[in-house]
């Protein structure tokens, strides 16, 4: 997430100076269709493990590891829709801030053609507290399930039904047990 709108410039630099640069995956274009991302297996092997995508002011010309994508919705709200430039070229994603348990798997943002794009599907089920999305950590062992109402593996079912593949990216809700 880049909040802030800063340059990927700035970005960069902390990445070479603690070496994430040498390890960083990067595309041969700006934009890059779903079936030529190469495998996981191949970018281990290339000693390329760390995909970097930014949801603002992505820059391929100046930083090419740092990949134009939208994974955080949070960050539409701080920013102006001319700090973006070219969101979701490489990606669309479902609907967030759902508050009711009918996942579906409808294309809700996107700039290109989505039978080319990697696809995330939001799954965090959010209540509405003082009328604004929140999360609902409540229920996220139900939300996180494999199967039944509501849960993350029957989405990702009807995500397949309906797009003949599996998503290339899950956002699920996270649950923090503190002990004591």
């Amino acid at each position: 997430m880049n909040s802030d709108g800063l340059n990927p410039s700035q970005f960069d630099t902390v990445f070479k100076a603690v070496g994430l640069d040498t390890l960083s995956y990067t595309p041969s274009a700006a934009v890059t269709a779903q079936g030529s991302w190469p495998s996981l297996g191949s970018m281990i092997d290339s000693g390329k493990r760390l995909v970097t995508f930014m949801d603002a002011r992505a820059d391929f010309t100046s930083v090419p590891y740092i990949i134009d994508g939208k994974l955080c919705p949070t960050a539409c709200a701080i920013l102006t829709a001319h700090d973006f430039g070219p969101e979701f070229t490489n990606m669309w994603e479902t609907a967030f801030d759902v508050t009711d348990t009918t996942f579906d798997c409808n294309v809700n943002r996107s700039k290109g053609d989505t039978s080319t794009e990697l696809f995330l599907i939001n799954h965090f089920l959010d209540k509405v507290v003082l009328g604004q999305p929140a999360p609902d950590p409540e229920h996220a062992n139900v939300t996180n399930a494999v199967s039944g109402t509501g849960s993350l593996g029957t989405q990702v079912q009807t995500c397949v039904a309906a797009h003949g593949r599996n998503p290339n990216f899950m956002l699920v809700d996270v649950r923090i047990y503190c002990l004591a």
